[in-house]
C-alpha cells in the first residue's frame, strides 16, 4: 500500500482514523479516569501501530509524500496515544507503549526531525507523569520550530481533542497546546481560538489539564497577550481558589509571570480579590506555595496607586502580621 500513489495517502487515512478513535472504555467516576479494558481493543491499537511503523519505514518517495500532506494529523494521533498509554504504562502495561514510541521513531525518520528522535529516545519509555508531560511540550517545541508552517492544522485538531473521553489524552493535547501557542505569534486567528479553548478548559476535571491550560495562557506571545490580559488574569483569580494546591500553586507562578506585563487597567477592577486570595495562600504549610504567595502580594504593590488605593492600602499592611 505505502508504495501506490493512490492506495498510500487512503491506507494512511484508515490506520489514523482507528488511531484518533477514541477507545471503547469504562468510566472511573472517582477518579476520573478512562481505562481501556477491551483486550480486542489493545490488538487492534497494536496491530495499527505496527501498521503504521511498516508503512513509515517501506514507504519511498510515494509513502513520504503521503505523511508529509499528513503531517498534523499523524503527529497529533501519536501524541495523543502518548499520553493515552504512559497512562497505561503507570498501571504497568507498557507493551503498547513501546510499540508507539517505535512507530514515533519511524515517523522522526520519515520526516527528516532528529531532534524530535533524539528527546524520544531519551525520555520516551520515562512513566511518571510529570516526565510525560514534559516529554509532549519538547516534541511540540521541536515540531513547532522545525515546521511552522503545520503549526495551525495540528493545533486545530488538538483543540478538538480537549473534549475528549479519556484523561489522560486531554493532558496530552492540553500539553501540546501549551507549547505550540507560544509558536503562533503569525497566527492570529489561531490565537485567538487557541485562547478561547484553553479558557474553556480550565475547568477540567484533571488538575494537570486546568494547570497546563493556565501555562498556556501565560506563554501567549508578547506582541498579543495584551489583547488577553484581562481573560488571563479572571482565570487566574479563579485558579487561586482551586480545590487542588498544584492548581494554586501554578496560578501564583502564572500571576508573577503575567505581572510583568500587566497594565493598570487591567489589575484595577481585581486588585482586592487578587490580595485576598494571596492573603489566603500565604498561611498554607506548602513553603513554596507560601513564599510565592508573598511574592506576588509584593509585585501587586506597584498597582496600588491606582483607583483601589485606599482599600489596597487595608490589605497591604495584613500581611505583616502573618510573617
Amino acid at each position: 500500500f505505502s508504495q501506490h500513489k493512490v492506495l498510500a495517502t487512503l491506507f494512511l487515512e484508515y490506520i489514523l482514523s482507528i488511531l484518533h478513535k477514541e477507545p471503547v472504555a469504562t468510566n472511573d467516576s472517582e477518579k476520573g479516569e478512562i481505562n481501556s479494558e477491551s483486550s480486542a481493543d489493545d490488538c487492534i491499537l497494536q496491530a495499527t501501530m505496527f501498521a503504521l511503523n511498516a508503512f513509515l519505514r517501506g514507504g519511498g518517495k510515494v509513502g513520504k509524500q503521503a505523511v508529509e500532506q499528513s503531517y498534523p494529523s499523524v503527529l497529533s494521533a501519536l501524541i495523543l496515544k502518548l499520553g493515552g498509554l504512559h497512562g497505561l504504562a503507570e498501571l504497568g502495561r507498557n507493551e503498547l507503549l513501546r510499540s508507539l514510541l517505535i512507530a514515533f521513531q519511524s515517523f522522526c525518520d520519515c520526516v527528516g526531525d532528529v531532534e524530535m528522535g533524539k528527546i524520544l529516545a531519551r525520555d520516551g519509555e520515562r512513566t511518571e507523569k510529570e516526565k510525560w508531560i514534559d516529554l509532549v511540550q519538547e516534541v511540540a517545541c521541536s515540531s513547532s520550530v522545525k515546521r511552522p508552517n503545520e503549526v495551525l492544522p495540528t493545533c486545530v485538531i488538538l483543540s478538538k481533542s480537549l473534549d475528549r473521553n479519556q484523561r489522560a489524552e486531554r493532558e496530552a493535547a492540553a500539553a501540546a497546546l501549551s507549547e505550540f501557542i507560544r509558536h503562533s505569534e503569525k497566527e492570529p486567528a489561531l490565537l485567538e481560538q487557541m485562547v478561547e479553548e484553553l479558557c474553556q478548559h480550565v475547568t477540567d476535571d484533571s488538575p494537570t489539564v486546568r494547570s497546563l491550560c493556565l501555562r498556556g495562557l501565560v506563554q501567549i506571545p508578547e506582541s498579543h497577550i495584551l489583547n488577553y490580559i484581562q481573560q488571563v488574569l479572571g482565570v487566574i483569580l479563579a485558579l487561586l481558589e482551586d480545590a487542588t494546591e498544584s492548581v494554586q500553586l501554578t496560578a501564583v507562578q502564572c500571576l508573577l509571570t503575567v505581572l510583568n506585563v500587566s497594565e493598570q487597567d487591567a489589575v484595577d477592577p481585581i486588585l482586592i480579590s487578587l490580595l485576598v486570595r494571596l492573603r489566603n495562600l500565604q498561611i498554607s504549610m506548602n513553603t513554596k506555595m507560601r513564599s510565592n504567595a508573598f511574592a506576588a502580594y509584593g509585585a501587586l504593590s506597584a498597582y496600588g496607586a491606582g483607583s483601589q488605593h485606599h482599600a489596597f492600602l487595608e490589605q497591604r499592611y495584613m500581611p505583616l502580621f502573618r510573617v
